[in-house]
């Protein structure tokens, strides 16, 4: 179980239950994270930055189904596959209001997990996607740091199968950290005749709209200590004062960006409030005082664009975090 009081309301993101029949075969009931995006699956203490990047918008983050995964020929390969309620992109679900179900499936290769002294050891490829038919409100897209709307519906629907696929890579070598990722949703929408006056007389059809988000991003931990992806940071030696210990300092940047599809202006589907693009750069500080209490302080640059959609000036964010985890 994983409760969130975020906002001072209390949100039971996580509560599943695992039957592990062996290493190769596990079954999981209840609320997780869809099977999906890279970045989104890496739990908080070890993501890289003060918060996941833009194509994390894109992927579904919590709901409600069952899902079997394991790891076969020692690491090798891992999967997940799993039927779920199905959620817009970038949502969580509590309930189901419809026959509909999604399907996830992802795929994990460790090519030289066996070959431990190697650099390319900590080399990981993933294919991950999602499909299944949805009908309801669809999300609202945010900026990362700070969270405010920069892409939102006005009341359309989604209205048919959706489609979500993710390639993605991660590689880790004694200090060094990266991770790439790529997210295309294609999502056929239903506008609003009485939220769209004047819009074309065709674009009361269904239209497949497709959105694209990808990152970069790189990590460097610039004191002893150990840098896994299912750990994250640990110092060689703990936060101590007087004893000159400063634990661990790692420096990581990012950049990524998201683009809204044409149509979705074309037909007056997106708000005249929404922007087609979004790219933002970002450096970000952890400092780990030991294994389990880290701070973050991070500085992240967005800018909007795009052909359509309205002006927006740039977003700044300056942010702090204190993390404690165990």
């Amino acid at each position: 179980m994983n409760p969130d009081f975020a906002g001072g309301t209390l949100v039971l993101q996580d509560a599943y239950i695992d039957t592990r029949f062996s290493r190769a075969f596990t079954v999981r009931f209840g609320k997780a994270k869809t099977p999906f995006a890279m970045e989104r699956l890496q739990p908080v203490p070890t993501i890289l930055f003060y918060e996941r990047a833009l194509p994390s918008q894109l992927a579904p983050n919590r709901d409600i189904g069952v899902q079997v995964l394991g790891e076969l020929h020692g690491g090798l390969i891992s999967y997940v596959a799993g039927v779920v309620n199905g959620v817009p992109d970038g949502a969580s679900g509590d309930t189901d209001t419809n026959d509909g179900k999604d399907l996830a499936g992802r795929v994990l290769v460790r090519p030289f997990v066996t070959k431990t002294a190697s650099p390319l050891s900590g080399l990981r490829l993933a294919m991950a996607g999602t499909t299944g038919n949805q009908n309801g409100l669809l999300g609202t897209i945010r900026t990362t740091s700070l969270a405010q709307a920069f892409v939102s519906y006005a009341g359309n629907v989604s209205a048919g199968r959706v489609n979500r696929v993710s390639p993605a890579a991660s590689f880790e070598y004694k200090r060094v950290s990266m991770l790439a990722e790529f997210v295309r949703t294609n999502v056929p929408m239903l506008p609003s005749p009485t939220l769209h006056p004047g819009a074309p007389e065709d674009s009361l059809g269904v239209h497949d709209v497709s959105h694209e988000a990808w990152q970069v991003a790189g990590a460097v931990l610039v004191t002893p200590g150990t840098m896994t992806a299912d750990r994250g940071v640990v110092p060689l030696h703990n936060f101590d004062f007087g004893a000159g210990h400063w634990g661990a300092f790692q420096v990581s940047a990012r950049y990524h960006a998201l683009t809204v599809d044409d149509d979705a202006f074309i037909y007056k589907l997106a708000s005249s409030t929404s922007s087609q693009t979004a790219k933002a750069w970002t450096v970000n500080l952890n400092w780990y005082l030991n294994g389990n209490v880290r701070y973050v302080g991070v500085f992240e640059r967005t800018t909007f664009g795009g052909t359509y959609g309205a002006p927006r000036p740039p977003e700044n964010a300056l942010a702090f975090r204190v993390q404690v985890f165990f």
